[in-house]
This record gives C-alpha cells, sequence and structure tokens, in this order.
C-alpha cells in the first residue's frame, strides 16, 4: 500500500466514492479553498462488516499456514475493503469479494 492507497477507486451499487484529489476548477470559485486547492467531498455508501465469529474462522485458518500477523493483515486491508467495494446486493457474500 505504498500509494496510500490513494490511486483505487472503489465501486458499490450506484453510489461511486474516488480517494485522492480532485483538481480544482478556477473558473469555479466554489471548487476549491483561499490555497486553490479542491474542497472535500464525502459520500455516504454502505459499509460492511463481518462478525466476531466469522472474522475468528477466518483468521484461525490463514493461521494453520502464515503468521497471525498476516492473518490480520489479509482481514484488515484486504478482506474487509473488498466487502466493502462490493455492491449491495452481493456484499453479504464473501466469494464475491474474494472474486475482487
Amino acid at each position: 500500500w505504498a500509494d496510500r492507497d490513494n490511486a483505487r477507486c472503489y465501486r458499490g451499487g450506484a453510489t461511486e466514492v474516488e480517494q485522492g484529489f480532485k483538481p480544482a476548477n478556477a473558473s469555479d470559485p466554489n471548487s476549491c479553498d483561499s490555497n486553490g486547492l479542491s474542497l472535500a467531498e464525502v459520500a455516504e455508501q454502505p459499509v460492511w462488516g463481518i462478525d466476531c465469529w466469522t472474522r475468528r474462522n477466518v483468521t484461525s485458518v490463514i493461521e494453520a499456514e502464515f503468521s497471525p500477523e498476516i492473518a490480520v493483515e489479509f482481514v484488515e486491508k484486504w478482506l474487509l475493503p473488498a466487502i466493502n467495494a462490493c455492491p449491495v446486493e452481493l456484499a453479504h457474500n464473501m466469494a464475491a469479494a474474494a472474486r475482487i
């Protein structure tokens, strides 16, 4: 994650969220602050997760082959963001997140 995840584009259902900086529109004074930087934009989107039992089962299976640190990193940095990137109608199914 050396790029601090700025280049990723998360798509989910009818909502699309992009991380990073949006170029300011110099002709629109409402699009930038006094320094000429673009104003922050916030989008509301559904967020999903996994219950504690599922999380423990997933980490236990991973820990059978890898270290506990690898298991935690996988769940926190890969699995949960993948679940949240799924379209709303598929977010309940971890198999859909595994395809991302």
